[in-house]
């Protein structure tokens, strides 16, 4: 998972006066988490009253192609835009553990 930080932040303007800052002051912190999934698909209809999604399997999906898991690694790689302030990657921990235990990435 991902949790990024973004600040939000205003500054006022004497009452008649427009004042377009060139930067933003922080005023406060707000977080979110993202989680990036793959090998499933999201649902092609909804309907309106429909709490169940009917998300399935991609079967072009292949977790064992190297090319996969570069990309999966890739997407631990968060650009320092995001304001990432904390990651959990299985794929750089699985990464780690095979160099630990001799073996090369991808395998």
């Amino acid at each position: 998972a991902l949790q990024l930080q973004r600040s939000v932040g205003r500054r006022l303007s004497p009452p008649g006066r427009l004042d377009f800052p060139r930067r933003l002051q922080a005023t406060s912190q707000t977080t979110g988490e993202v989680f990036i999934v793959f090998g499933i698909l999201p649902p092609t209809t909804r309907q309106l009253l429909d709490s169940v999604p009917a998300w399935s399997f991609d079967a072009t999906f292949d977790p064992v192609s190297p090319w996969a898991q570069r990309a999966i690694l890739q997407m631990c790689e968060a650009p320092e835009v995001l304001n990432v302030v904390e990651m959990r990657c299985w794929m750089r921990d699985f990464k780690i553990w095979l160099q630990e235990q001799g073996h090369k990435f991808p395998v």
